[in-house]
């Protein structure tokens, strides 16, 4: 089922309306004038719909219709998000979480100023706006556990979860990695008598992630836990 965002009262054809001059950049001029971020950003929706993260972007992206919506993209930069940046910290909002909202709006402006074009092969905005990011500097830096708090974290974890646990303190996948790792995906090593897991399918950006420190969990594993032959999974 494709994931999508559409207001009550949003106008509809505007994807595909054109300008009736000859001039290319005229035409271009008026496309500019008439299509609106809520446009944009359905478009953006529909082309992201195996994004992991589209729920969320479609969340921010609600959010800030009520402000930017009806603007047309070429009018769009960081003084017209100023009120909806002013409202969020009011509302206590972290500088991460507007920064998000932040980066969706860029990357749209950015698509609509390269990559998108119209049926004259001219992008729907001549050039992006540049929208910077708040200075984040209550940001907290990333904290390793101590060994006495790792002692005390697996204390409390259930057996069942212990091995699991261990496997993701000892390689930092994510929990969909984690849950859903396969043996199919192991790969020997054998130049350095080892093997590793290449888990392409929640990397992002293509690149793959090798996780091979938790290697005793692994073997410990490979003998102990439920196997599920009709489709290869560990049950963890």
């Amino acid at each position: 089922m494709r994931k999508h965002w559409r207001s009550s009262d949003r106008r509809s054809g505007t994807l595909s309306r054109k300008s009736d001059g000859s001039d290319p950049t005229s035409a271009n001029l008026w496309r500019q004038a008439s299509l609106t971020f809520e446009e944009a950003a359905t478009k953006f929706v529909l082309e992201n719909q195996h994004k992991r993260s589209l729920d969320d972007d479609i969340l921010h992206l609600k959010l800030l219709m009520p402000w930017i919506g009806r603007e047309t993209i070429d009018h769009l930069h960081i003084g017209r998000l100023q009120p909806w940046i002013d409202n969020r910290r009011q509302e206590g909002k972290a500088v991460g979480t507007i920064n998000h909202g932040l980066k969706i709006v860029r990357r749209i402006l950015n698509l609509a100023a390269s990559e998108w074009v119209d049926e004259q092969g001219l992008t729907w905005i001549s050039a992006a706006p540049k929208i910077k990011l708040l200075p984040d500097h209550h940001k907290r830096p990333p904290y390793p556990l101590t060994w006495e708090e790792q002692e005390r974290l697996f204390s409390e974890v259930p057996p069942y979860l212990a091995q699991m646990a261990l496997f993701t303190v000892n390689t930092g996948c994510r929990d969909q990695e984690v849950c859903s790792l396969r043996w199919e995906w192991e790969l020997a090593v054998p130049q350095l008598d080892t093997s590793v897991f290449i888990h392409s399918a929640y990397v992002r950006q293509e690149r793959r992630r090798a996780s091979g420190s938790a290697q005793s969990d692994c073997q410990f594993n490979r003998g102990g836990m439920p196997w599920d032959q009709s489709n290869a999974r560990l049950h963890v």
